[in-house]
């Protein structure tokens, strides 16, 4: 019974020692966070009021979401990037892609590519001749990028012939002449036929020669004879 006593006893005086702490300790020190109050450093128990959360009214930001952020790092309004197209930075050409710059209300920006344009051809078609192929000739009419296909094969020479045949004195000749390009050769050369002569006078062409004759004479004179 005496050792309960003894026991009790002590249990009282050390509750009065507590209750006194909390009378007498003027808190001090320690602090106070957005969602916990200070802590005394002297009797080590809370006091005072939490900070409560300050959001800063700016948006913090990363790729794809942005928030008001107080300075513990806890985040409100989390909420995903609403993009609005802005200006073409570059253009996009036939075959190069551009870029559009997009931005969101928080101040985020980014960068997407435009698709590239692709080539605008306009054809010109050239006919074949001759002796050169035809084809058709593709070009771009932003960036003059061009290509020819569709090869057409020559067409080759179309000739009309034409017989120059020989007379007493030239050759004769065929004259092939191309009727598209009037490219023209000879060929199949025949021999001069000569002259036909009757009585100094040629039959087929009425060329003639006149036939000079020239006398000598030769005599033998005597003495005392005289030539008149």
């Amino acid at each position: 019974m005496k050792k309960f006593l003894a026991i009790l006893l002590v249990l009282l005086m050390a509750c009065t020692l507590f209750a006194a702490c909390d009378q007498t300790c003027e808190h001090s020190g320690g602090t106070a966070t957005c969602t916990e109050s200070a802590i005394c450093e002297k009797c080590g128990e809370a006091y005072g009021e939490a900070l409560g959360h300050n959001h800063s009214t700016e948006w913090s930001k990363d790729e794809a979401n942005h928030w008001h952020q107080c300075t513990c790092g806890d985040k409100i309004d989390v909420t995903a990037h609403n993009w609005v197209a802005g200006d073409i930075t570059t253009n996009a050409g036939c075959t190069t892609t551009g870029k559009q710059t997009y931005t969101c209300a928080c101040g985020a920006t980014k960068q997407e590519d435009v698709s590239a344009l692709g080539h605008s051809y306009t054809s010109v078609v050239t006919d074949p001749t001759c002796t050169e192929v035809g084809y058709t000739t593709h070009t771009c009419s932003v960036c003059n990028h061009s290509y020819t296909d569709t090869e057409v094969p020559a067409t080759g020479h179309s000739y009309d012939d034409v017989v120059t045949p020989p007379t007493c004195t030239e050759v004769g000749y065929t004259t092939h002449t191309c009727s598209v390009c009037n490219h023209s050769y000879t060929d199949t050369e025949v021999p001069a036929t000569g002259h036909k002569f009757v009585d100094s006078k040629c039959t087929v062409c009425s060329a003639s020669y006149k036939v000079e004759t020239t006398w000598t004479l030769t005599t033998q004179l005597k003495n005392g004879d005289k030539v008149l």
